[in-house]
């Protein structure tokens, strides 16, 4: 969408940042977490963000397809928050400490859920676990079935291989690849981005894999592969009385 790609470089120059290229973050994060084989013999990245799933097909070291599911990490934590009738951050928290797609461990442990509008005096509300398992299983489900419904449509079973990396933050659920696997009936791994000098090893995983797509190198690469909209109509020249004006205000 020529109108986004306008907007994005309008954020950035307010930021007083020059804008090198414009890269697909699907492109991106597959550069950082598909390996060289990967790359050439093909393969399925398939990033979970938080409000969407972004899928790219990578074949003979180059971006072959690339689609988006409007389904995400974000659409888990809503799920939890409707059906506990809980608040949006002790969703998140109960999905990032105890959220799995698969039923492990004792099957009557409770977890303390606070209901919403409820005082400092009452008691938490008591939910099994499996209870949280059905709610982000359900969702993981139709994630990964969207993204299928996707990639039977592009029609590349010929191009990519039958094996799925999947990375971005909601990939960190537990049981995501398992769900993946069973519903895509591929090969599926989790993918983490390739080392990087000097990267937190808080920021080294799958949830950052975009950001470190680019800081391999992906803008350079990315002329092969995206086309990005031409302007509609050439830049016209800046007044140099608004650029006085902008001066007299800021200094």
């Amino acid at each position: 969408s020529r109108g986004r790609v306008r907007t994005l470089r309008a954020c950035a120059a307010r930021c007083h940042l020059d804008v090198d290229a414009v890269v697909l973050a699907a492109y991106a994060s597959g550069r950082a977490v598909l390996s060289e084989d990967e790359l050439t013999m093909g393969a399925v990245c398939i990033d979970m963000g938080a409000g969407t799933t972004d899928i790219a097909v990578f074949a003979r070291g180059a971006l072959v397809f690339a689609d988006s599911v409007p389904v995400g990490g974000a659409h888990v934590t809503n799920d939890i928050a409707c059906v506990l009738t809980t608040t949006p951050m002790a969703a998140e928290r109960l999905k990032t400490m105890h959220g799995s797609a698969i039923d492990g461990g004792d099957g009557d442990e409770l977890l303390d859920v606070p209901e919403i509008g409820e005082g400092s005096d009452a008691g938490p509300n008591h939910v099994p676990r499996a209870r949280l398992a059905e709610i982000v299983r359900a969702r993981l489900e139709e994630t990964f079935a969207l993204a299928g419904e996707r990639l039977d449509k592009a029609g590349l079973d010929a191009v990519a291989s039958r094996r799925v990396v999947l990375c971005g933050g909601a990939s960190a659920l537990c049981g995501a690849r398992e769900i993946a696997s069973r519903v895509l009936d591929r090969s599926v791994r989790v993918g983490r981005p390739r080392e990087l000098r000097g990267l937190a090893e808080a920021a080294a995983g799958a949830a950052s894999s975009a950001c470190a797509g680019l800081l391999l190198g992906a803008p350079a690469a990315a002329s092969d592969a995206i086309a990005e909209p031409a302007p509609a109509t050439a830049p016209s020249r800046v007044p140099l009385g608004w650029v006085g004006r902008w001066l007299q205000g800021n200094f």
